[in-house]
């Protein structure tokens, strides 16, 4: 075999690989939210730009511990006027089996979240709601 069909079928296998990464860990975080879900309350805490794309930071709290992630999303202004809702409540959806797996329902404002996680094209959840 030639050293150019090698290389060929190497890179293809290595896209195969890594897609099939990134669906397996999609698939495995979104099941184990809607097994293990819970709401809380949290608050948006921060908005900033990285790579050219919009992210909105939010916290909340288990028991005594404070959690903090992001979500990105289309810039949007919310009804009192506020850039993408920062320092409002927001609920969120995390994992009680591990927490740093959560989402955020921005409620009505929800259509301005970017890059969906895999149980919101097919069941209704808290994340949703």
């Amino acid at each position: 075999m030639e050293s150019s069909k090698i290389e060929r079928i190497s890179a293809v296998f290595f896209v195969i690989a890594m897609f099939g990464f990134i669906g397996y860990h999609s698939v495995t975080k979104s099941k184990d939210l809607l097994e293990n879900g819970v709401v809380t309350e949290g608050e948006i805490v921060d908005g900033y730009y990285s790579g050219g794309k919009f992210y909105i930071k939010y916290i909340f709290f288990v028991g005594e511990k404070r959690f903090e992630s992001e979500r990105r999303v289309a810039v949007f202004k919310c009804d009192d006027g506020s850039t993408s809702c920062i320092g409002k409540k927001v609920k969120v959806f995390y994992s009680e089996k591990n927490p740093k797996n959560s989402d955020i329902n921005l409620g009505k404002y929800n259509k301005y979240k970017r890059g969906k996680r895999l149980y919101e094209f097919f069941e209704d959840s808290p994340s949703t709601r």
